[in-house]
């Protein structure tokens, strides 16, 4: 189905089709900048929530600091308290999922 629903159906092997799938551009990448063994880095993530999830979950492993994450345009969308905010609040939901998982008669 197109991204217009059936205004504008979609056909599979048409290089002209119209209903939206020959403009999709692929988007500029999100970038969580952070610091490993005393060098920055950086890592693409394609949106928001996999780069609070990447460092996150290289904060809980001891592995990064974390620093600030970037949008597509290059203003930065998280940093300082705010970035903290959002990677206590992404280690919450992976402990809320684990222990819900592992209660008795929860569906594994």
């Amino acid at each position: 189905m197109s991204r217009w629903g059936e205004l504008i159906p979609h056909r599979e092997d048409d290089d002209n089709c119209l209903c939206g799938c020959q403009d999709q551009e692929p988007s500029d990448p999100f970038v969580a900048h952070y610091w490993r063994h005393h060098v920055r880095q950086e890592k693409e993530c394609d949106s928001l929530e996999e780069a609070v999830q990447f460092l996150a979950n290289g904060w809980a492993d001891a592995e990064l600091s974390q620093e600030a994450i970037y949008a597509p345009d290059g203003s930065i969308v998280l940093a300082g308290q705010e970035l903290l905010d959002a990677i206590s609040a992404e280690l919450e939901r992976q402990n809320e999922m684990i222990q819900s998982a592992s209660k008795p008669g929860s569906p594994s």
